[in-house]
């Protein structure tokens, strides 16, 4: 049984079985028995490894083929082709090197489309991950190095994102608005009409008193003066 680990980033003690750090999420850059490239010929992952793409080229005459040079550690650089679309230079990637053993298949030494292949790229099925696509490549996290290797489980890739301000009230109208009848048109023309002519009778109305409270003003001051 392995060993528990201590996450490099908060030195948390975590159990064997751990993919990430259960205080900080960070996640575990090697396996619980901290195994080198090299491992255990019975276990499950022996030469299965991370790598680190360094070139990725496309396959001549082959459309979905890409090839890949790949860092494996220990300063062996292995060539490997391969149809995983999500794979671009700087990936790190779990790679099954020759020798290993994926789905009781050896992976060997292969001729893929005209171009030397040493070693395969895994998915996520073949890890035993749980998410992830059969097809595309198994990332990780920049806390793996060349070498390292892979969890045991399907690692985070990185935190959460940061949370995007809200986004400004936006009225939206409808595609397409509903076309009024002739009736309906007058009627809303009509409310209108009504709507101005309340406003200016208000607007008159107010003007009105006011003309009345500064006649009511200056007959004041007149009164005063003549009993003065």
């Amino acid at each position: 049984m392995a060993d528990e680990w201590t996450c490099k980033e908060c030195e948390y003690e975590n159990e064997a079985g751990a993919s990430e750090c259960e205080a900080c999420g960070e996640a575990r850059p090697q396996d619980a028995a901290g195994a080198d490239a090299g491992g255990d010929p019975d276990d499950a992952y022996f030469n299965v490894v991370v790598g680190v793409v360094l070139e990725v080229a496309p396959v001549p005459n082959k459309d979905k083929l890409l090839a890949l040079q790949v860092d494996v550690g220990g300063g062996t650089t292995v060539p490997i082709v391969t149809n995983a679309g999500n794979v671009a230079e700087g990936s790190r990637i779990v790679v099954a090197k020759v020798g290993a053993t994926i789905n009781e298949t050896p992976v060997k030494k292969a001729n893929v489309g005209g171009a030397i292949s040493e070693g395969m790229l895994c998915d996520a099925p073949m890890l035993g991950w749980v998410g992830g696509g059969a097809g595309a490549a198994a990332l990780v996290p920049e806390t793996f190095s060349a070498g390292d290797a892979p969890p045991a489980e399907r690692p985070r890739m990185g935190g959460p994102a940061a949370a995007a301000p809200a986004a400004p009230a936006v009225e939206v109208k409808p595609l397409f608005e509903k076309k009024l009848t002739k009736e309906e048109k007058k009627a809303a023309a009509a409310a209108k009409k009504a709507e101005r002519e309340a406003k200016k009778a208000a607007r008159k109305d107010a003007e009105g008193v006011e003309g009345a409270m500064a006649e009511l003003a200056v007959s004041g001051e007149a009164e005063g003066e003549n009993t003065s």
